[in-house]
């Protein structure tokens, strides 16, 4: 979906090839692989999910305010894929050009499919995404399904606000880092390299959906790269593809004319930071990390 979004297409042009792909990998991979599926097992996990999915849903649809950066910026967005412009007419939007789409284009997209296209089913795939990243996580705590529920829906009344889901981008961040961090754990359990090209294919994802990414794109780089258990040909192939990602995505920034120097971390203003400031920001963002800290039960745990 990421470079479809960025194809010359009009959503419309391709939404029914999706839907029948979609048909095609239903059928694929559950109708004709029934027999190697856990039913009693998956059909808890799936029951809970949705149910929890449709409550948090009616919430979601109940309240739609959305939130000041997605009135001025990532509504606008999703609406130019939603009426049929493509990323090249994206990019005269020259308020917010430097802010990668694809959050909004996902919020165009899900909204495209639904059957009535309102505004709000867009965003419930942030929720869909969101619940996904969190049960990947809790399945693994215990060997008997009840506990491993237990803890998903304590994660979900830990955290939910409907805030986190009035267009914003963030919730889309934290769920790949989530996903993310399970796919770290299964690599140094498993040595398979797949998981990493899985973790530097969500990490591409990342680059595209705000443009804070970059730092998450680079700290998560960092961290993996000082994993003692990661092998030194996986860590080469690894580290390739990223630099990859990286160079395309600033490729195709210069494809369409975008400024990559009007995003808020650029060399010229690192370059000119002095030891005073450094501190100066340093002390001033402890202060606010300590206060919010407090203020966020999952930081205490």
């Amino acid at each position: 979906l990421l470079y479809l979004s960025i194809l010359p297409l009009k959503l419309s042009e391709y939404i029914y090839i999706i839907y029948a792909l979609l048909i095609f990998l239903l059928i694929k991979n559950y109708l004709l692989n029934l027999r190697k599926i856990n039913l009693k097992s998956s059909f808890s996990y799936l029951l809970i999910f949705f149910v929890v999915f449709f409550i948090l849903a009616i919430d979601i649809s109940n309240k739609l305010n959305l939130s000041w950066d997605s009135k001025w910026f990532w509504f606008i967005k999703s609406l130019y894929f939603f009426q049929d412009n493509t990323y090249e007419q994206l990019s005269g939007y020259t308020y917010n050009d430097f802010h990668p789409h694809l959050g909004s284009y996902l919020w165009a997209f899900f909204r495209k499919i639904s059957l009535n296209q309102y505004e709000y089913f867009g965003r419930l795939f942030y929720l869909f995404i969101y619940l996904g990243s969190l049960m990947l996580v809790s399945i693994s705590f215990f060997k008997k399904n009840i506990y491993n529920s237990i803890i998903f829906i304590l994660l979900i009344i830990l955290n939910y606000k409907y805030y986190y889901f009035s267009g914003l981008q963030e919730i889309i961040l934290f769920s790949f880092l989530i996903i993310i961090s399970k796919l770290v754990f299964e690599y140094i359990n498993n040595r398979n390299i797949l998981y990493l090209i899985f973790i530097a294919l969500t990490l591409n994802l990342i680059l595209w959906t705000k443009s804070e990414g970059i730092a998450f794109f680079f700290i998560t780089l960092i961290c993996i790269n000082f994993i003692k258990k990661i092998n030194i040909n996986h860590r080469i192939k690894f580290n390739l593809i990223m630099m990859f990602f990286l160079i395309l995505k600033i490729t195709i920034f210069k494809i369409f004319d975008i400024k990559l120097n009007n995003q808020p971390y650029y060399l010229d203003y690192i370059l000119s930071l002095n030891f005073d400031l450094i501190i100066f920001k340093i002390l001033n963002i402890s202060a606010y990390l300590f206060y919010y800290s407090l203020t966020n039960i999952i930081f205490i745990i």
